[in-house]
């Protein structure tokens, strides 16, 4: 059956001809893609990607350089070592855990913080009259504060709907 694999390759499950693990190859391969998914997960989540969109991008292309030339090294050293396949792995595993980091990343970041940053990098207009004031002048505010003593003429409000509902008094 598998005498000749074994002449030619040892016998590997006979006493004193184990193979080694390489603890530190086993150990970057687990924390390495782990952290290129929180960080790019990070990147897409938060301000980065509303700031600076192109950087968060750029950080995504650089990962997924990083893992074509492992892959490429772990191609190259396979052929020529015979060596585990650390670098091929590494390369898929970071590749995958950089993609999923930013799809996650982008998902939240669309679903909750894209509002609240633009809602943040609106105006805010404090102690506004509005006998004083028209609405015209404060089109780009956020937030709105009224001048004490301030009072909504009922009769003259209204509201709209354009998906949520908008109040206008």
């Amino acid at each position: 059956g598998s005498g000749g694999y074994d002449q030619m390759h040892g016998q590997t499950f006979m006493p004193g001809k184990r193979k080694r693990l390489n603890v530190v190859a086993i150990l970057l391969n687990a924390l390495i893609p782990s952290m290129a998914f929180a960080m790019s997960g990070w990147a897409f989540s938060f301000s980065t990607h509303y700031e600076q969109p192109m950087l968060t991008w750029l950080l995504l292309v650089l990962a997924l350089l990083i893992s074509m030339i492992s892959y490429v090294l772990g191609r190259c050293n396979r052929q020529v070592a015979g060596q585990p396949m650390w670098y091929t792995f590494f390369a898929i595993s970071f590749a995958l855990a950089s993609l999923l980091g930013a799809a996650l990343g982008d998902y939240l970041f669309h679903s909750t913080m894209e509002a609240a940053f633009n809602f943040q990098s609106m105006s805010s207009y404090p102690a506004v009259d509005p006998a004083k004031q028209k609405g015209q002048e404060i089109m780009d505010a956020g937030r709105v504060y009224f001048s004490s003593g301030s009072k909504l003429d009922l009769s003259k409000s209204m509201s709209f709907h354009n998906f949520d509902e908008y109040c206008v008094a």
